[in-house]
């Protein structure tokens, strides 16, 4: 007898004649599909496993339902299945898999028991472990992760679900609560969860970050810019991250795709994606609540609620408060007040006093979902959601001595501006999913989003009016994507599709220079994009275990950018017109350009847990504008799309609940008409003013490698370790300055450190059989990089270390003490330089606090 158990060899536990007496049993009772649904046989799964062995196959049908299944003869692992992919009772589900197999299936007790028609009843006993099974059900959304390694993780980095064994790309997955655990709650966090990845911000905060992967990122920090990952949440692309503020709460789980995703995810994703996926509301009622006190007047209640509400319908409802006093100090520009003379005719400088909450802030969020089941293969999506933010905003705190004033201390700003920060945005996400027949699976998914943002702040870090700013910006989004796909249930599984995107942004921003130019720039824009792509994907599945795939996407841009840059001398002795002498400024420029992305991969599974892939991807980030005041038709000019061509060899190892976990890859990028901010200064009579303009500053090639190991020593100890090298070189510098182009042609990509490396521990002792204590620690080091393409911005390396200590009473109620940044290391989350100037947005110094849960 053939038995196929959850890790274990049930043949030594079963005598012969109870073996018999079972297939006996077995051998009169009703089909799968007729009389036998009882339980977990009648209970409802999300299958994801791939065609393949059969024996491989009702591994993974086992780990999926906690079935055993047993077979009473013949050779199944000389069979192949069709492999499932979506969501079916389990009954139907190995029927599906057993198909044109020669064998029937039954219900005996607990036990599925498979059958061929020349079965012999005497039939010897053979084990066949399960190791690595494939296919996982979506956990509801209050069971635990504690027993992770019990299951395999699935992802939807392909749009569909799959193993993340056998998904042919450098991928990082993280739970909702791993990440609350780890002190993620922002999404500039998740940078620091990975290696080979970074994020920067601006001064609206952690919710805003743009990331690099692999030395490909993005710099441009206004809502116009087109980013090099592709964010998306719930399944929507998000065209700029302004549009993320206040969602990253109630998290089901986060995907980290590295390298270009132009195929299944368009353009703008010439680093990769990131995927975020809001908590569903699941097939049972439950929910949390958790409370966080910290240093720094820090507060932060999260809590959520779902479940089912009738048969056919189920909804979740989350919500977000925080507040902070923030770490900075504003010690105010009196002693500027009492030295510094403003030019003639200009008032005086207004007094600020000493603030010590100047990034002051409170925030809400809300979340509701709503799904709809009108049959086993029918789902219908809904969500809304809302933030406010207000308060101040992160302040440029000055490092050298700039304009006669001496550095400022650390965490501390002296600036000549009260800072303002108010956001507040909306969304409506849906989506319907419907299988057609068996094999087939169509899915339609459509979001409008809005976003107000106001931020009033010190922009050159000195306590004079140089460059003082105002950014008010607005953002409307529509984004839509059809979908039709042919599931994994035969040899050759593909998909396509089309998208369609639009953006509305409007800029009103205000330049305050009074004590350089005498003047004031205003600039109203507004650039509306709108892209069309269409796709396709497919891979064709060998008995072997080898795969080859590939996929083509074409997307056509249009960009519409116009607007009026003015000077305005609000006391009649303005240097503006001699500076800018084209000002007022008025413009009307647009792109119109296509392009064609695309992947081909092969890959090899060994058995259901390792694999082995080799991928060649073509990226590419649309054109753009800068919307940083242009004063003439070079600054308003567009600049090209990039583009990056990507080669990768890689490796999975993934046996569940094993000691030992492994992933690795190798990597080349070759990096066209790169975009990126270049420092410029202009030398005038009010001195030295320096800038930045968005263009196409080169070529250039990066290479490295990635390894990541999961180790469990027993049960209760787990231990994470991965690393990233990464080399870079300029290979093409496009400037007609000849100073620019020396500079550049030795420089380094910003944003890109050499050596990253992660680790983590988590050590739990029960101390009771209701009591358990969890020690753990995480920490990444990071070697130093730049901020910019001249690297004129370099911050040294560093390592930051976090620990906790939670006790957990009956796995649903938690106290935990936690410390971040443990060495208290100074560190800046974004630098800004110039041949002769250099502000930090700086990173929190150590913080400690106490964390109360509680779920059902």
């Amino acid at each position: 007898m053939m038995v196929l158990a959850r890790g274990y060899d049930m043949g030594s536990h079963i005598s012969h004649r109870a073996l018999h007496v079972a297939i006996a049993i077995a051998a009169t009772a009703a089909p799968c599909s007729a009389h036998a649904e009882a339980g977990s046989f009648a209970k409802s799964f999300q299958f994801a496993i791939p065609p393949g062995n059969l024996s491989a196959a009702l591994s993974a049908f086992s780990a999926t339902t906690g079935l055993q299944v047993v077979a009473s003869s013949g050779d199944v692992g000389s069979h192949m299945s069709a492999g499932i992919s979506g969501k079916y009772k389990a009954s139907d589900a190995i029927a599906r898999l057993l198909a044109k197999s020669g064998y029937t299936a039954s219900l005996v007790g607990d036990m599925v028991v498979l059958q061929q028609a020349t079965a012999s009843p005497r039939a010897m006993p053979i084990a066949l472990q399960s190791a690595g099974g494939a296919g996982t059900s979506r956990p509801d959304a209050d069971e635990s992760e504690a027993a992770e390694g019990d299951r395999d993780i699935i992802v939807t980095a392909e749009r569909r679900e799959q193993r993340l064994v056998d998904v042919p790309v450098a991928l990082s997955a993280f739970g909702g609560e791993q990440l609350r655990n780890r002190g993620a709650d922002r999404l500039v966090d998740l940078a620091s969860q990975t290696p080979g990845v970074l994020a920067t911000v601006q001064v609206s905060g952690g919710d805003m970050p743009t990331f690099t992967i692999r030395g490909v990122g993005f710099d441009d920090l206004r809502p116009n810019g087109n980013p090099a990952t592709s964010l998306n949440i719930d399944g929507i692309y998000q065209g700029s991250a302004i549009l993320a503020t206040g969602q990253f709460f109630d998290i089901e789980r986060v995907e980290i795709l590295k390298g270009p995703q132009g195929t299944l995810y368009g353009q703008n994703s010439t680093a990769g994606a990131i995927n975020i996926l809001s908590r569903r509301p699941g097939d049972k009622l439950n929910g949390y609540v958790s409370t966080e006190l910290a240093t720094f007047g820090t507060a932060r209640m999260e809590g959520a609620v779902g479940g089912p509400i009738s048969p056919i319908v189920s909804a979740r409802i989350a919500a977000l408060y925080t507040r902070t006093d923030g770490y900075m100090t504003d010690i105010g520009n009196a002693n500027a007040v009492a030295t510094f003379r403003p030019p003639a005719g200009i008032p005086p400088l207004p007094v600020t006093g000493m603030n010590r909450d100047v990034a002051r802030s409170e925030s809400i969020a809300g979340r509701a979902i709503i799904e709809i089941n009108p049959s086993d293969r029918t789902e219908i999506f809904l969500k809304v959601n809302g933030t406010k933010q207000t308060g101040g905003a992160l302040q440029p705190s000055r490092n050298v001595t700039q304009n006669g004033f001496a550095p400022n201390a650390r965490y501390e700003v002296d600036s000549d501006v009260p800072t303002k920060l108010n956001v507040s945005g909306y969304g409506i996400t849906g989506s319907l999913q419907q299988s057609v027949g068996d094999d087939y699976t169509f899915v339609l998914t459509g979001g409008y989003s809005h976003v107000s943002h106001l931020a009033i702040y010190n922009g050159d870090g000195v306590p004079i009016r140089l460059i003082n700013i105002l950014y008010g910006d607005k953002d409307d989004q529509e984004y839509a994507e059809i979908r039709f796909q042919k599931n994994d249930t035969s040899r050759f599984s593909w998909i396509v599709g089309a998208t369609a995107f639009h953006d509305d942004v409007r800029i009103d921003q205000t330049f305050t220079m009074l004590d350089t130019t005498r003047g004031i720039i205003q600039g109203d824009y507004t650039q509306k994009r709108t892209s069309f792509g269409v796709f396709g994907d497919g891979t064709w599945a060998f008995d072997s275990g080898f795969k080859i795939g590939g996929g083509l996407r074409y997307t056509h841009d249009k960009v519409d950018f116009n607007g009026l840059t003015q000077g305005l001398d609000p006391y009649g002795v303005s240097l503006l017109p001699a500076i800018f002498p084209l000002l007022p400024y008025k413009f009307d420029r647009n792109i119109r350009k296509s392009q064609v992305s695309g992947r081909i991969y092969g890959s090899k599974n060994f058995g259901p847990s390792s694999s082995i892939y080799a991928s060649i991807r073509r990226g590419y980030k649309g054109g753009g504008f800068d919307a940083t005041t242009p004063t003439n038709d070079l600054e308003s000019a567009p600049f090209g799309a990039e583009t990056v061509w990507s080669y990768e060899l890689g490796f999975k190892i993934l046996p569940r609940r094993a000691f030992l976990q492994l992933e690795g890859a190798i990597f080349f990028n070759d990096y066209k008409d790169i975009q990126t901010t270049a420092v410029t200064q202009i030398t005038t009579a009010a001195g030295v003013l320096s800038g930045g303009t968005r263009v196409n500053a080169g070529d250039a090639q990066s290479w490295g490698a990635e390894l990541s190991a999961t180790i469990r020593p027993t049960d209760d100890l787990k231990l994470e370790i991965s690393g990233a090298y990464l080399g870079n070189e300029i290979k093409k510098v496009i400037s007609t300055n000849p100073v620019e182009r020396l500079r550049r042609a030795d420089a380094r990509l910003p944003f890109t450190p050499g050596v990253s490396l992660n680790g983590a521990f988590e050590y739990t002792i029960h101390a009771s059989d209701t009591m358990d204590v969890i020690l753990a620690s995480d920490g990444q080091y990071l070697s130093k990089y730049y901020f910019d393409i001249d690297n004129f911005a370099v911050t040294k390396s560093r390592f930051i270390g976090n620990a906790r200590v939670e006790l957990r009473y009956q796995n649903n109620i938690s106290a935990t003490a936690w410390v971040r940044n443990l060495t208290d290391t100074y560190y800046p989350l974004s630098r800004f330089n110039s041949a002769t100037t250099s502000t930090d947005l700086p990173a929190a110094p150590r913080t400690y606090g106490i964390t109360l849960g509680y779920k059902f």
